[in-house]
Formats: C-alpha cells, sequence, structure tokens
C-alpha cells in the first residue's frame, strides 16, 4: 500500500510537494480505512484531487508514473549514456539544472519503507532505501555520487551488494540493477513498483486491462455488470477471434491466465532470457484479441467491434477493467479526469469498491483527479481524502489537503469549494466584460464583410 509520495522539480511542480494516504484524527467522518499492524494510524483507500484546469493535478500523477517508470526501466530498457528523460520546472531559469527528486513511503508486509531519488539530465546523484521493521529507521542503503564511496550498505542488506553496486552504470538506479540480478531483499521493494501499482495514464494501458478481462470470466462477469449498470446496453464482452480459433486448437483462458499470473510474480527477476522472451510471447497473444461488446436489440445481442464503440464506452470498459483487477490484487490504480470518463453516479459507484471493507477486503487504493463538486457533497470521501492543486504567480503547482483548514462534518464543501473558500478555483476575471467585448469584436466582424482582394469586377 502506497502510504505518501514527494516530488521536487517536475513539469509544473517546482519546490516539494506531497500527498499523503495516512489518515488523519478525524472523528464524525465514514470510517473505512485500511488497520495494518505497527501503524498507529489507518491508511485511506482513496485519495481525490481537485484543482483549476492547467493547475497541476495530472503533473502529480505524471511524476509518480515518471518514478514507477524510471525503477522499472533505468537499467534494462536504456542505453548507457542515454538522458534520464525527467522534464524538470522551466518557468524559473534556476531549478533547469536542478536535480529532480521523487520519494514515496510504502508498506512491504505491514513494513514501512521509504525510497527515493534524485537526478539530473543525465544521471542519478542520490538514492536511499530504508525500512522501518521496528518503528525506528533502518538503513539499507544510501547512494550519493558526491562522495568518495558512493555506496553504503546497511548490515541488514544481505546479498552481492558491492558486486551488483559495480554493474550499476550512473544513470540508472540501484534498486533497478539489483532487481535484474536477481538480489533477494530488493525484489520486494522492486515488485512495489512493477505489480502493485497499475498503470492507467496511457490508452494502450486501459486497452491491456480490457483485453486481459477478456479472457479472465473472474473479470469479465463484474465489467459486463457493472457496463449494464452504466445504461450502456452492453450485455456480453468476447474476443472477436473466438471462431476463427475453433478451426485451430484452442487456448485454454485458465491456463493462458495462469501463466501471466506466474509471470507476473516472477516479473523483473531473472537474468537470463526467459522472463522476457515469455513475457513478450503472452503479450502477444494478449494483443492479438480482438475485444467486442455485444449489445442487446430487437435482433437479439448484436456484436460490434471495438473500434464502432464511442471513445467515452472504450475508456469506461478500461477503467472498469482496471478496478477489477486491481480490487482483486490489492493494488493502486491512478485515474485522470474521473469525471471525464464515467458519469458522475458511475463513478460514486467505483469509488464506493474502494471504501467498502466487502468489496475491497485486500486494500486496494484509488488515486483520482476530478473537477466532480458533487463527490464533495456525498458521504463518500472523509475530509483528508480531498486534496487541492493550485498554481502560484510564478506559474508553480501548490498540493494541501482540505485538513488544512478548519472544517466541520456538517460544512457544505462543495459550496465552499465553489465560492473560493479552499482555493484551487480558477480566477475567471470579469466575466461579463469578456462576453461583452467578445459580441463587440463579433459584430464588428460582421458589419466589415468578407475581404474581396480581386482586381476585377
Amino acid at each position: 500500500m502506497l502510504l505518501r509520495f514527494g516530488v521536487e522539480n517536475h513539469r509544473s511542480i517546482r519546490e516539494y510537494q506531497e500527498i499523503s494516504f495516512v489518515a488523519s484524527k478525524l472523528r464524525g467522518t465514514p470510517e473505512h480505512l485500511h488497520e495494518v499492524p505497527g501503524l498507529n494510524e489507518g491508511v485511506l483507500p482513496v485519495l481525490g484531487l481537485y484543482g483549476a484546469n492547467a493547475s497541476g493535478k495530472s503533473n502529480l500523477l505524471n511524476a509518480f508514473y515518471f518514478m514507477r517508470h524510471f525503477v522499472r526501466n533505468s537499467h534494462k530498457d536504456r542505453s548507457p549514456g542515454e538522458a534520464t528523460g525527467r522534464s524538470p520546472f522551466l518557468l524559473d531559469l534556476q531549478w533547469k539544472d536542478k536535480a529532480s527528486t521523487f520519494d514515496c513511503d510504502f508498506l512491504l508486509d505491514n513494513v514501512r519503507h521509504t525510497f527515493g531519488f534524485r537526478i539530473d539530465d543525465s544521471s542519478v546523484i542520490e538514492e536511499w532505501l530504508y525500512s522501518y521493521p521496528t518503528g525506528r529507521r533502518r538503513v539499507l542503503y544510501h547512494r550519493n555520487t558526491t562522495d568518495s564511496d558512493p555506496f553504503y550498505f546497511g548490515k541488514h542488506l544481505k546479498g552481492q551488494n558491492r558486486v551488483i553496486a559495480s554493474l550499476t552504470r550512473p544513470d540508472s538506479l540501484f534498486l533497478s540493477a539489483a532487481a535484474q540480478n536477481n538480489h533477494a531483499y530488493i525484489q520486494q521493494p522492486y515488485r512495489f513498483f512493477t505489480l502493485r501499482v497499475h498503470d492507467t495514464v496511457r490508452d494502450s494501458d486501459l486497452d491491456l486491462w480490457l483485453r486481459y478481462a477478456v479472457l479472465d470470466e473472474a473479470k469479465r462477469s463484474p465489467l459486463v455488470r457493472m457496463m449494464q449498470l452504466a445504461d450502456t446496453g452492453i450485455v456480453h464482452l468476447r474476443d472477436k477471434a473466438d471462431r476463427r480459433r475453433q478451426d485451430k486448437a484452442p487456448v485454454s483462458p485458465g491456463s493462458l491466465i495462469s501463466q501471466a499470473q506466474e509471470l507476473l510474480q516472477r516479473a523483473g527477476f531473472n537474468t537470463d532470457n526467459t522472463f522476457s522472451d515469455s513475457m513478450n510471447d503472452f503479450y502477444e497473444r494478449l494483443s492479438a484479441i480482438d475485444p467486442q461488446f455485444g449489445h442487446e436489440g430487437e435482433a437479439g445481442t448484436v456484436f460490434l467491434d471495438f473500434d464502432d464503440e464511442s471513445e467515452g464506452t472504450k475508456k469506461m470498459a478500461g477503467y472498469l477493467a482496471n478496478t477489477i483487477s486491481a480490487l482483486g490484487m490489492g493494488t493502486l490504480i491512478q485515474i485522470d479526469e474521473l469525471d471525464a470518463s464515467l458519469h458522475p453516479l458511475l463513478a460514486q459507484k467505483l469509488i464506493r469498491l474502494f471504501t467498502d471493507r466487502a468489496t475491497n477486503p485486500k486494500g486496494a487504493q484509488l488515486l483520482f483527479t476530478t473537477h466532480d463538486t458533487n463527490l464533495l457533497s456525498s458521504d463518500l470521501l472523509r475530509r483528508d481524502e480531498i486534496w487541492f492543486t493550485e498554481k502560484d504567480d510564478k506559474g508553480a503547482t501548490r498540493v494541501y489537503p482540505l485538513t488544512d483548514f478548519h472544517t466541520r462534518p456538517t460544512d457544505n464543501l462543495e459550496r465552499g469549494y465553489l465560492q473560493g473558500r479552499f482555493g484551487a478555483i480558477p480566477f475567471l476575471g470579469d466575466l461579463d466584460q469578456f462576453i461583452s467585448d467578445f459580441r463587440i469584436s463579433d459584430r464588428s466582424e460582421d458589419e466589415a464583410g468578407p475581404t474581396n482582394n480581386s482586381s476585377g469586377s
């Protein structure tokens, strides 16, 4: 489970900003916290970000995506000397050459861990991994390239640390190199970034989860039911290629799912080509799936190709498929602009899947951005699950929680937000004057008429 994430110098985020899934001491709020042995505070299953357009909500989600991507790929999928790919804050030249920082706290077997790194355009400057098995910090390793000996390894990190350190390039993470070289302890934190967070940043990620749901009846059936609840008219989901396969040796969905789960459990830990070849084979099979949705009509069930569905239906199906997988595995998903992809009533049902212990027994988490103020007036979210983003006059994003303000359980949070009590809303200026100026400009163009540059009559 994710406890906290922080970032500095990434896109519109200049100074260090962070969000936290650790619950505050609120009273009179929905009690849907996950209790973790050894932690005094509960862990939130949901966190929603509000803010004006271009205030930095998506950039915060992108920062977490970049951190996970760098962990997964800095050692195995990048060429030596290749740029790190970071995106520093560009509106202040002093920050262009400063390092970017990414760090987070998360739970592994109910033990809190902290991992983070600092990078510039070409290399890793600093990297650290700590654990807190007894509540006190235990340094597993710390890397600082400005020191004469860049690597310090704690006594509790057993393994070929120095050998792997010698294989770690200046532009890659030790965590990535250790995972690829089968370091026993490092596999666990590496698994958090590779397996415990489901990507929804790209449309291709959504397609992947939908195709995976086609294979698995345990995921396909609830997905179809949720699509029915959304009043889409969809009553079935299948692979268009099923008929073509009837003349060939059938592929058992169950065996393919078992293979996928086995591969996921081994993700990133083998040094030979067995994992990559098997995973590529699985993804090739997955990419060959051609989803079709069955719609109920007068002629019975009619199947439509996936490309014939609306963009909204495609995104909805991808998000719901991802949600079902996350709930089953106890992982975290992030959804940018929840209100743009799901009807408000369906969005509320999706959030309730995470806040209801009966549907979320494994501690799955949802991180989302939205403009839907109806959620503020519902009983779905605790006040510490509501966060805001806004930009200052220099274009830098600030992130802060609702709990920074004195509120009561009986307060109308929706009205307070729209009235600007918590900030994070757009400053529209004199909208009446804008409308008046627009009308004058539009009338002037009509009176002028079309311009004729020809010389003939």
